[in-house]
This record gives structure tokens, sequence and C-alpha cells, in this order.
């Protein structure tokens, strides 16, 4: 029987350091962190809000790192249902870890968005589930062959940001957050994530999918982000070439093309998916 699995790559550039690339594991920029199982056909990001480092509160970038790390390690040690599940399983293990004090972590909050490939029971056609909660968002891509074998990339997805107005913002929109502040109490994971968006969609094989926090969002359009990735397959007839890493590729392509930009200088981090098929 054929399984459906994505071929991940990661890309990221921190504020004050170079270009790094990245095929497995867990990984941090700055304050960003994601996570990639291929093991799991799964992947996941997380983006540490900075202003607690900037008023001297804490640091989100721990608390990023934390998540990934705590995710990653509980969806392959058991079977999670779904995505929703592994946001809470991280930010539960985070609070196991404080009351153990088995790690000391500091004050902290951080948007977070994980990904999963799944198969259809009964039909067996590929599906991605997602679930977001905050400002890190999920572009698919797909291809399409034209007229005189002319292949043709359009969007089939983008998701929503996700922002709340807080008392303490002034009537500025925050994104939604995880947070981690154990002076002021705290909420259970579900409570942290009514505002989450889970969502299903139909995959197939050779779609890309785009995952990335708000450094790249911030200084890359959606038609850009399109253009890009045309662009780096205008010369192939398919890109299913296994000589060839097109995850990375492209995950560097956009991270450079967004650092060029420059428009919000932020930590930048971009997970690149492409669906495939083994038998």
């Amino acid at each position: 029987m054929t399984k459906h699995t994505i071929d991940m790559a990661a890309s990221y550039h921190a504020l004050h350091t170079q270009l790094n690339l990245v095929a497995e594991g867990v990984g941090s920029c700055g304050e960003d962190s994601y996570f990639i199982s291929t093991k799991k056909n799964m992947m996941g990001i997380a983006d540490g809000v900075s202003a607690w480092s900037a008023y001297g509160l804490g640091n989100s970038g721990y608390l990023a790192f934390y998540l990934m790390s705590c995710v990653k390690a509980s969806v392959e040690r058991r079977a999670v249902t779904n995505t929703l599940a592994m946001i809470h399983e991280g930010m539960d293990t985070i609070w196991n870890l404080y009351d153990t004090r088995v790690a000391q972590m500091p004050n902290g909050s951080s948007t977070i968005t994980t990904i999963k490939l799944e198969e259809d029971p009964v039909s067996h056609k590929p599906f991605l589930e997602y679930t977001n909660l905050g400002d890190c968002m999920v572009m698919v891509i797909r291809s399409e062959k034209l007229e005189n074998d002319i292949i043709n990339y359009k969007m089939v997805h983008y998701s929503k940001r996700l922002y709340a107005f807080h008392e303490h913002a002034r009537g500025v929109p925050v994104p939604l957050q995880l947070v981690f502040y154990p002076a002021q109490g705290r909420k259970t994971s579900q409570e942290q994530t009514e505002g989450s968006d889970t969502q299903r969609v139909d995959v197939q094989s050779d779609d890309i999918i785009i995952l990335a926090t708000d450094g790249l969002w911030d200084n890359l359009s959606a038609d850009e982000t399109l253009k890009i990735v045309s662009s780096y397959f205008a010369n192939r007839k398919s890109f299913v070439q296994k000589t060839t890493n097109h995850s990375r590729e492209i995950s560097k392509k956009l991270v450079e093309a967004a650092y060029n930009n420059n428009f919000k200088p932020d930590d930048i981090t971009c997970v690149v998916g492409i669906i495939g098929t083994q038998k």
C-alpha cells in the first residue's frame, strides 16, 4: 500500500546570525524555535514574544524552544491524536517540569503552530491537519500541468493570523499566545488554546507546505512567496527529482528574500515540506 510522507527542511535567520539549514530535529533561531519529525510526518513552529526580554520580565525564546522540544518528544513517544493535543502535551509537560523542579523556566509567552500529515482511513487520500495560535502561518501551494507541459503553481490554502486585544496593549491587537508566568497563576492548556484555529486541508502528492513565523510573513507577501516557488521550478518539467532537496532549497530562498526585504526586522524561521509517497 502506498503511504504519503512529507519531505521537510527548515531554514532560519536570526537577527544577528547567518542563515542556517536543518533537516530533522529541534532547533532555535533567536526567539523562534521549530521541530521536524520525519518519523511521524509532523512539524511545528513557535515564536517567543520579545516584549518579555525587552522589559526585563523573562525570555520567551526559552519557552518557544522548550515547547518544540516537549511536543516532538511527546509525539514520538506516544500516539497523539491531533495537532491541538500536541500543543496541550507540550504546555502540560513544561508545567510538569516546573512543578517537579526539573527545569527552571524564565517567564515568557509564545505563539505556536503544529502540523500533521494524515490519511483518510477509507479513501486513503492524504490531508493536512494543523492548529494555529497566533501569527505564524501555513501556506499550501499546488502545481498543475497546463498545455505544452507548462507547470503552473497556485496557492490553495492560506491560514489566518489570530489576534486579541489585551488591557495592557493600549488598543493594539496582539497575537494569541501561550503564557508561562507562575507568579500570576496558571491557566490550563485547554483554556490557553480556546481561540486557536484547527483546520483540515486536503492535499496531494507534490503539494508544497510552507510553515513560517511572522518574521517571514511580515517581510514577504503571499504573492511574492508564490513567485519565488514558481521561479525555483521554472526550468523543470517536474520537481520530483531525488537528487535535490527541494524543501531545503525553497526554505532557503524564502528566508533569504524575507531577510533582504527587511521591512520589519525580526527572527525568520521557515519550514517547508513537500508531499510524497512511498510503498
